[in-house]
C-alpha cells in the first residue's frame, strides 16, 4: 500500500505554486482531475473490450499528467500497465481500478494542499 504522503511530491507542487498564481494552479488541478477521471474511465473500457492500442495510449497519457504533479506512484503504475500484454482480463480491469484509485488519492491530496495554501495566504 502506498503511503498517502508519497502519492504526490510536495516539492513538485511547491514549485508549481512558485511558478503559477494560485487561481491558475487551481485550474491546472481541476484539469488534472477531469483528465484523470476521463482517462481512467477510458482505460477501464479498453480493458473490458481488449483494445490494446487504446490501453497503452491511455496509460501513457496518465503517466504524463501524473508526472506534472510528481505523482510517482500513479506514474509508475501507468508505466507498468503500458507493458501489459494481456488486456482482456480481470487483472487488467483491476489494474485500471487501481490506477483510478491512485489518481483519486492524488487529486484529493492536491485539493487539500490548495486549501492549505488558501488558508495560509
Amino acid at each position: 500500500m502506498t503511503n498517502d504522503t508519497n502519492i504526490i511530491d510536495r516539492a513538485v507542487v511547491l514549485q508549481l505554486v512558485d511558478d503559477l498564481s494560485l487561481p491558475d494552479l487551481h485550474r491546472v488541478v481541476d484539469t488534472f482531475g477531469s483528465d484523470i477521471h476521463r482517462l481512467a474511465d477510458a482505460l477501464a473500457v479498453a480493458a473490458t473490450v481488449g483494445d490494446a492500442p487504446a490501453w497503452k495510449r491511455h496509460c501513457h497519457s496518465i503517466a504524463g499528467v501524473a508526472s506534472v504533479f510528481g505523482a510517482a506512484p500513479l506514474e509508475s503504475a501507468a508505466r507498468a500497465a503500458m507493458e501489459r500484454t494481456e488486456i482482456v482480463s480481470a487483472d487488467a480491469i483491476a489494474e485500471a481500478a487501481g490506477i483510478r484509485a491512485l489518481g483519486s488519492k492524488a487529486l484529493a491530496l492536491l485539493h487539500a494542499f490548495l486549501a492549505d495554501q488558501k488558508g495560509a495566504g
